[in-house]
């Protein structure tokens, strides 16, 4: 938001040239880096407007921003008569690709799924601690948090809520209740595991996914059925003799004219 309100107000100065942007919060360099579809869905329509400049974002740490930390702290008290400079207007072409951020998940785009997940996702008791930090903040550690909201503290800067529902970047967390569900679906087409990741990775997120996942096609009939498998030598025996020392069997090889043990089995019949 800072960054937006910095090169939008000085829009003279910042339009239509290359400018170098120094924050000293770090995921905000990688996030500018990824993907717009990547990112939050809170950050992409900052990212949407930040398109109209070209900005290089680069991390700085705040001990070393000494100019940006006296304009804070010193800054004018009367900004009644300062007039902002407006961004230029969007055109269509943006505002069709904002269209297609605002676009929620490719497995709502039926009106009775996305009731359901909404449902759900409400009585869920796990989403519903975490929709209220994402609202109301986090907590600077994960100390003292449910061990099942635990995993979603590590990517709390990702999380955003709409519709009643919770996403991390583009991806929708699924509720517990309908998990079991998700995982059939991911594996209907019996194509593995890298194959149900991969699908996966595209539209829904929950903790440990990967494992569930794994799990699920373990134990899998049809798989394990008609899987490729290393094919097994069967086992060749010898006809079982009449009477004690009829076959005598040993490991011979030659060197220099000499027979010594070796892995070569050398069959001897005494008739």
């Amino acid at each position: 938001m800072a960054i937006v309100y910095g090169t939008t107000r000085f829009h003279q100065y910042t339009y239509g040239r290359s400018v170098m942007v120094e924050t000293d919060h770090k995921p905000l360099e990688m996030i500018s880096q990824k993907p717009l579809s990547t990112a939050p869905r809170r950050l992409q329509k900052m990212m949407m407007t930040l398109r109209h400049y070209d900005l290089n974002i680069k991390y700085k740490r705040g001990s070393e921003m000494y100019l940006a930390d006296t304009l804070s702290r010193h800054h004018l008290e009367n900004t009644n008569n300062v007039e902002t400079v407006p961004p230029p207007p969007s055109t269509t072409e943006e505002l069709a690709d904002v269209a297609g951020v605002e676009e929620i998940n490719q497995l709502l785009t039926n009106e009775a799924t996305l009731r359901r997940f909404q449902a759900e996702t409400t009585n869920d008791e796990n989403l519903r601690v975490v929709k209220e930090y994402i609202h109301k903040g986090w907590p600077g550690n994960p100390k003292g948090l449910n061990p099942k909201i635990i995993p979603f503290f590590h990517v709390r800067d990702e999380l955003v809520t709409t519709d009643g529902l919770v996403f991390p970047g583009d991806r929708l967390v699924v509720p517990t209740s309908l998990r079991r569900q998700m995982l059939i679906e991911l594996h209907a087409a019996h194509q593995g595991l890298e194959s149900s990741m991969r699908r996966a990775r595209e539209s829904i997120y929950w903790p440990h996914i990967t494992q569930e996942l794994r799990d699920h096609i373990t134990r899998c009939d049809a798989c394990s059925t008609y899987q490729d498998k290393q094919p097994k030598e069967p086992l060749v025996s010898h006809e079982v003799p009449n009477r004690a020392w009829a076959k005598i069997g040993c490991d011979l090889m030659e060197y220099r004219e000499q027979k010594l043990p070796c892995n070569r089995r050398l069959l001897l019949k005494f008739l």
